[in-house]
């Protein structure tokens, strides 16, 4: 039911953006979603700590609750219509346009890339530190995440076309798992971890930049449910690999 909902919700989020937002604009509205998000993560990991510590039932209901309410708000804007076609007809669309295709190959390399943050980072910090040593690493990569968002994107914005964002962000993941083979101590890991982070400033929002520039108007959800469906094949890629650090 989770991963239903997310794949209800999280393309229509990232469309929703697209659609409303002007141009302009529009690389400023995801990099702000991304720091959003990052913040989310990294209060979650801390608010299960305080929550399952009380009753870990509470942890599902406020969720919950938290979702529903946001979901259901009726300040939200009306989303425009998306056309309505069978599933044969979008493979058909999807497999005769080119970029999209390369959109594809090229996301599914970068978290592929990106999968391996939480398949070796944080399995060497629970080896080294437990449940407290992932917890903190998770939180502090989001907060980095976090910081480093609007500063990279104010840099970039007049800079790289959105392609070229996207590609500096799988550039940058790339040199974060080279730094995750490298690590001999904890230092070396922070680079790696500082590494993926900044990758994430561009590859994050870069990805839904193309997306929306490369949609049809009324495909706008469908594109990006493509676009995650490239991210959730590529993130099972990714093995644990043993840190000597």
């Amino acid at each position: 039911m989770a991963g239903l909902g997310s794949g209800l919700y999280a393309p229509s989020t990232r469309g929703a953006i697209g659609s409303l937002t002007p141009s302009p604009l529009r690389t400023y509205a995801v990099s702000l979603r991304a720091v959003a998000a990052n913040l989310g993560m990294a209060t979650a990991p801390l608010a299960f700590l305080v929550l399952a510590a009380v009753d870990v039932d509470l942890v599902f209901l406020v969720s919950a609750g938290l979702f529903a309410a946001l979901a259901t708000h009726r300040a939200l804007p009306e989303l425009p219509a998306q056309a309505s076609v069978s599933l044969l007809t979008i493979l058909k669309e999807v497999a005769r346009d080119r970029q999209w295709l390369a959109f594809g190959a090229l996301i599914a390399l970068a978290w592929s890339l990106y999968g391996h943050l939480d398949s070796n980072v944080m399995v060497w910090a629970n080896e080294r530190a437990g449940l407290g040593g992932m917890t903190a690493v998770a939180a502090g990569y989001a907060v980095l995440v976090a910081v480093l968002q609007m500063p990279v994107t104010r840099y970039v914005a007049t800079r790289l076309r959105h392609w070229d964002v996207l590609t500096a962000g799988t550039a940058l993941t790339a040199a974060g798992l080279l730094a995750v083979g490298m690590a001999r101590s904890p230092v070396g890991a922070a680079v790696a971890v500082t590494l993926f982070a900044l990758g994430a400033t561009l590859l994050v929002p870069g990805a839904d930049l193309v997306t929306s520039d490369v949609a049809p108007p009324k495909r706008v959800n469908t594109y990006f449910g493509a676009a995650g469906l490239f991210s959730t094949l590529a993130r099972p890629t990714a093995r644990p690999w043993a840190l000597p650090c």
